[in-house]
């Protein structure tokens, strides 16, 4: 069942609205897009149609991106779940993601940018490829490099080369690890921290100590992230982790393997083979 929404932005032109659409992306044409007002006053409402075999593309003012189908969209917009018969009528898309707890200073409401709606193309690729295009472009920074692995975040919130050479021994003081979640990066999933007091605290606790991992979520399994992971840091190390999404999946293994060599219990392995 299609999607009627409306949302106050400027409709960008074709030439426009390409720009933003990387060339690998060909398995998706782009059909309508826009540049989202935070001011009603500001903007012209427009009537969009999300069929169901169209697809969502939301990008917010700190760099983070949200893709997904209507009814997904419906999931973190509830207030698009309410459909009405007259277009008129239809919901209104709000201007920024909020917080599920709005009292938190940790993570505030998010202003959306960009929304753009797609048609997913007739390609040769296969489902693998189009999923690793989507997670490498969640791991690419400003500058378009993927990051990949084990990092040092920086106090400014910049990612360094991870070396355990250089960090403090063992037991000294312990590591912050940060685990991402779906198709998302650090910045995307915790970006909002660094202007918060609480990462003052963090950095001045954990100094030099503080850690995250990029990692892809679509065509890598947590188990693999978490092999990935341990061979990386150094061994007897001390660390707590701040988790999101699929990242708590990531963080719950990690923790069941530093428990136990076996890591899953006879029973739990059962049913992973079943």
């Amino acid at each position: 069942m299609s999607t009627a929404i409306r949302l106050y932005g400027t409709k960008q032109t074709a030439a426009a609205a390409t720009v933003f659409v990387e060339p690998e992306e060909s398995y998706f044409e782009l059909e309508e897009a826009y540049e989202i007002s935070q001011s009603r006053a500001a903007g012209e409402i427009n009537s969009v149609t999300i069929e169901d075999d169209r697809y969502v593309e939301l990008v917010f003012n700190d760099g983070s991106t949200w893709f997904g189908d209507n009814n997904s969209l419906k999931e973190i917009f509830p207030e698009l779940k309410e459909q009405s018969r007259s277009a008129s009528d239809a919901p209104i898309l709000p201007g920024s993601l909020v917080s599920e707890d709005a009292s938190r200073s940790l993570v505030g409401d998010i202003a959306l940018k960009l929304f753009r709606k797609f048609i997913k193309t007739k390609v040769k690729q296969g489902i693998r490829d189009v999923a690793a295009k989507i997670e490498e472009r969640g791991l690419k920074d400003e500058n378009g490099k993927l990051n990949e692995g084990l990092y040092t975040l920086l106090p400014n919130f910049k990612l360094t080369a991870y070396k355990a050479a250089e960090t403090k021994s063992p037991g000294t003081k312990p590591f912050l690890l940060f685990l991402h979640g779906t198709s998302s990066s650090t910045l995307g999933a915790f970006g909002e921290l660094q202007s918060s007091k609480l990462w003052d605290e963090l950095v001045k606790f954990y100094g030099n100590n503080i850690l995250a991992l990029e990692h892809r979520t679509l065509t890598v399994g947590p188990f693999k992230n978490v092999n990935d992971l341990i061979k990386a840091l150094p061994a007897n190390t001390t660390f707590d982790v701040v988790t999101h999404s699929r990242g708590g999946i990531v963080g719950e293994l990690l923790m069941r393997f530093c428990e136990s060599e076996d890591g899953l219990m006879k029973e739990s392995l059962h049913l992973l083979k079943d």
